[in-house]
């Protein structure tokens, strides 16, 4: 509130907003006014790109934020508003808004061809971050922890030693969505990639602090813990509204005029 000009302080406001929406599966019993957030996430998004459009991170949530009130009213126009917007986002900084992009669309049900978008932007994800095509099959990433670095756009998933986190929870992420899609097997594989052997400031190895098991239990107490089987059919059965079709309309950046 001290200053209300601060990019940086409204994406934090946005942030607050977007985290407690995505946290709703969490809850007992979900409040209506819970749809609160998506408009107020939306709104300070929207005031942090005006305040800094130079950072790509803002738009790609200001995009997840309108794609997600766009669903709750069922608002056709505003969810291809926000579709568009991703897309201009990912183009932005692709390495940090193709995770963005595939996390809001992971939601989609499965046959649906919004989640297998998502999917495909989860493996485009690692494609960009190492310069070359991830083994579809193998899903071997650990040949890839040499390349880290705490510089340019590609930090925001090659900077190991320090964003352990947001690398493990990445796989995890991407993990479910194939379980979600019926391939187990490589959710297994996926899980256990954080497990790697990593570089360390002083250029020897070590083995990540938080493993994907620490983290899944960190995440969640012993009788709330879900089998990647209860997670498979919950995803499978429940269906938000789809996504409408995207058709190119010419208003594709034009991200401001929302209101």
């Amino acid at each position: 509130m001290a200053n209300p000009t601060d990019a940086v302080s409204a994406a934090h406001v946005g942030w607050l907003h977007i985290w407690r929406l995505s946290e709703r599966a969490r809850l007992s019993s979900i409040p209506a006014t819970l749809t609160d957030d998506a408009m107020l996430s939306r709104r300070y998004f929207q005031e942090a790109v005006a305040l800094d459009p130079t950072d790509a991170r803002y738009l790609g949530f200001l995009a997840g934020a309108t794609l997600a009130e766009g669903n709750i009213h069922q608002d056709e126009r505003l969810t291809r508003r926000g579709y568009f917007m991703m897309q201009d986002a990912i183009k932005a900084w692709p390495e940090f808004n193709l995770f963005t992009a595939g996390y809001v669309m992971s939601t989609q049900p499965v046959e649906s061809e919004r989640f297998k978008q998502a999917l495909q932007w989860q493996w485009q994800n690692l494609d960009v971050c190492v310069g070359e095509t991830v083994d579809r099959r193998s899903a071997d990433y650990a040949k890839y922890m040499t390349l880290e670095t705490r510089e340019g756009k590609k930090r925001c998933v090659l900077e190991f030693a320090d964003r352990a986190a947001q690398f493990e929870g990445f796989f995890l992420n991407m993990g479910d969505m194939l379980v979600k899609a019926g391939t187990g097997r490589r959710r297994a594989k996926f899980t256990a990639m954080p497990n790697c052997r990593r570089p360390t400031r002083n250029g020897s190895t070590a083995k990540s602090s938080r493993t994907a098991s620490a983290m899944r239990r960190t995440m969640w107490p012993p009788s709330m813990r879900p089998s990647a089987r209860r997670i498979a059919e919950t995803n499978r059965s429940w269906s938000p509204p789809p996504l409408p079709a995207c058709p190119a309309t010419g208003n594709e950046g034009r991200h401001l005029s929302l209101d």
